[in-house]
């Protein structure tokens, strides 16, 4: 779901091969907008043959270069960048191989935890080394509580992952404005 008004404005592109939401949702979070996980499934997916069948050569590599780029360009050089590598390996594995291990109990188990495991921060802020933040998310990593959040006092586009215990997190009222340097 999204605003109607976000949609005319940032549009499906044409040139992404059959991966325009991928796309899509890349664009808003670069362009600052917030995506957030339903924790309740809104959608019931029937999965067929033509669920595996549909993954060519061509939309792969077109969802491994839209997946790659934009990691790059929201989080630099970091880790993240073996999830589309992995995420294109994979698409070329034999159909009977991909219908298994996507309907596999061991799947639908990681991605049910791990989805449990990240809560949305909306409305929290903190500062660390002189700078405001803006909370986003928090999740387990290695067993450590962190934080993904945006710094608000710059203007290049900078998001880190800092331990929760190094923060001290302050809820802001629903639709605060943040006034920075007296503007």
């Amino acid at each position: 779901m999204m605003k109607a008004a976000l949609l005319k404005e940032f549009g499906y592109s044409e040139n992404t091969k059959c991966n325009e939401d991928i796309d899509l949702w890349f664009r808003l979070l670069r362009a600052g907008h917030r995506i957030r996980t339903l924790q309740e499934p809104v959608l019931r997916f029937r999965i067929t043959d033509g669920t595996f069948s549909r993954r060519s050569v061509s939309k792969a590599l077109s969802e491994y270069s839209i997946y790659s780029a934009n990691l790059w360009k929201i989080n630099g050089v970091s880790w993240n960048g073996i999830l589309p590598l992995a995420r294109l390996a994979s698409r070329f594995f034999p159909r009977t191989l991909s219908r298994k291990l996507y309907l596999s109990r061991k799947r639908r188990n990681l991605f049910k935890e791990n989805l449990m495991k990240v809560t949305s921060l909306g409305n929290h802020v903190f500062t660390k080394n002189g700078h405001l933040f803006e909370a986003l998310l928090q999740f387990e990593e290695g067993g450590i509580q962190m934080i993904k959040a945006v710094q608000l006092d710059s203007t290049a586009e900078c998001v880190v992952e800092v331990p929760l215990s190094d923060v001290e997190l302050f809820r802001t009222s629903s639709g605060t404005a943040i006034v920075l340097n007296g503007e």
